[in-house]
């Protein structure tokens, strides 16, 4: 019993620093969906149910990755209707038939498969397909950049670094023209991210992982605001608070003459 009340007393003072005491919508889900996970972790399948529908009351639209951890809650404690439930909200989301393939033994199952064309209706009827496509492209051209970045530092590949600049600038003004363009990206807008088979975060965490590496602290001051919002959890927030480069962080330039001297020195 201390101990929980420790944890109650812990994790709201880390709320009320986090979103400075108002205006976060996601406040209170946070603050539920800790404990959520940490009963789940801990096999307290009961509780950690009871702590998610909590969470999930406290907004219209949850993260896509803890609807996927409660789904396997709601299997665990036997709860079916809770699984339909959830199984619909994904559905609306954007996630496909085949994500649900391994639940055609229990009851809703029939007739989830049969209103499914419906649930696919409404997520293209309500959400920005070319909004989820811009982010979807940005995030490969990161992931390509990134990848010859790494090839050239390991020695496998002779890139210049004025190349390497420019396609990691190219990566930088997408995210920036992605976000005048449509705002940033949050799964109310552009709905879940499937991806390889399961449901996953969207890529904006990582952009702006790579974008502050590279050494453009992109929209630092708004990152708090941004977690509030729901385009990154509350962690990310915290994390991309941390996350630097090997430079001064005043641009991709000097970023990458601090990487020529660490990686390529000899040469």
């Amino acid at each position: 019993m201390f101990k929980k009340i420790f944890l109650i007393l812990l994790l709201n003072l880390i709320s009320i620093e986090f979103v400075a005491a108002q205006n976060c919508d996601y406040e209170e889900y946070y603050k539920n969906i800790e404990f959520a996970r940490k009963e789940y972790a801990n096999d307290n399948f009961k509780e950690a149910s009871k702590l998610y529908k909590i969470a999930f009351e406290s907004t219209d639209f949850p993260f896509g990755t803890d609807l996927c951890i409660a789904f396997k809650v709601a299997q665990k404690t036997k709860d079916e209707i809770w699984m339909e439930q959830i199984a619909i909200q994904l559905a609306k989301g954007g996630v496909p038939l085949k994500y649900f393939k391994f639940f055609t033994k229990y009851k809703w199952s029939k007739k989830f498969y049969t209103q499914f064309p419906q649930y696919e209706k409404y997520f293209n009827e309500n959400f920005d397909l070319e909004f989820r496509k811009t982010l979807v492209d940005v995030a490969k051209l990161d992931k390509e950049t990134n990848n010859r970045f790494h090839d050239w530092r390991t020695r496998k590949e002779a890139h210049s670094v004025d190349t390497l600049v420019a396609e990691m600038t190219n990566v930088s003004l997408g995210f920036q023209k992605m976000i005048e363009k449509f705002g940033f990206p949050t799964e109310q807008k552009i709905g879940y991210y499937y991806n390889k088979g399961d449901v996953n975060e969207l890529p904006t965490f990582v952009l702006f992982t790579h974008i502050y590496q590279r050494g453009e602290l992109l929209y630092k001051e708004r990152l708090t605001e941004l977690a509030c919002k729901g385009s990154l959890t509350q962690f990310q927030s915290k994390q991309l608070e941390n996350i630097r480069g090997l430079g001064n962080s005043t641009g991709i330039v000097q970023e990458m003459k601090a990487r020529e001297k660490k990686y390529r020195k000899n040469e």
